[in-house]
């Protein structure tokens, strides 16, 4: 999901308001090569300082969500912080910035029900007017990241551990950030909103050790 300001965790899929984001955003157009035709679409693995910033995160969000505080909350919700930990541990994380194959082909969105399933993935990390932390493969194991706001080249308002367990539960479940944050507590349908809820919730029970 594309957000305003320095807001949320964004993941994209049919269901968790593809339509509505993407509808913000043109897929760029690729450069064609020498001989006329246009390069094929890259899927770009997270590589340098971002994936450093990355298996950071990801150790210390297995710790978190091996914490108290984090699987009985988890838990009471009905998700267990073992799969949880399972699906972070098997994430493959990639190059947002850098990635233009389409969502349709990252697994992401439904070819035949989203007429946006054909954009490029970087389109809706190089939008200067948002600002997106990740989208995610619903129950799939690759999550696209945004380099510049895992290392902080970006200012963004949560922890690094905080929104790589936010995408680790969209590839577990293939659920939205509505579902999601309902699931948790929410009683909204907005998916702005339901996405500040479900980082701010993840902030106060799986962003410690506790």
């Amino acid at each position: 999901m594309k957000l305003r300001g320095a807001v949320g965790c964004l993941m994209l899929m049919i269901g968790c308001s593809l339509l509505s984001i993407a509808q913000a955003t043109m897929a760029r157009a690729t450069a064609p090569t020498e001989g006329g035709a246009p390069p094929p679409p890259l899927k770009v693995a997270l590589s340098g300082k971002a994936l450093q910033k990355f298996d950071q995160a990801r150790s210390l969000a297995l710790q978190y969500l091996a914490g108290k505080r984090c699987s009985t909350f988890l838990g009471g919700h009905g998700i267990a912080t073992k799969d949880v930990a399972k699906a972070l541990s098997s994430q493959q994380p990639q190059d947002g910035t850098a990635s233009s194959i389409s969502f349709a082909a990252a697994g992401i969105a439904n070819v035949n029900l989203d007429p946006h399933s054909g954009d490029a993935i970087q389109t809706v990390f190089n939008n200067p007017a948002y600002l997106t932390m990740a989208v995610s493969q619903p129950r799939g194991a690759e999550t696209y990241y945004n380099p510049l706001l895992l290392t902080r080249k970006v200012s963004y308002p949560y922890s690094n551990a905080v929104s790589v367990i936010h995408e680790a539960l969209h590839n577990l479940t293939g659920d939205s950030d509505v579902a999601l944050a309902q699931e948790l507590g929410y009683n909204g349908f907005e998916p702005l909103g339901a996405n500040v809820y479900l980082n701010d919730t993840l902030k106060k029970y799986c962003d410690s050790k506790r």
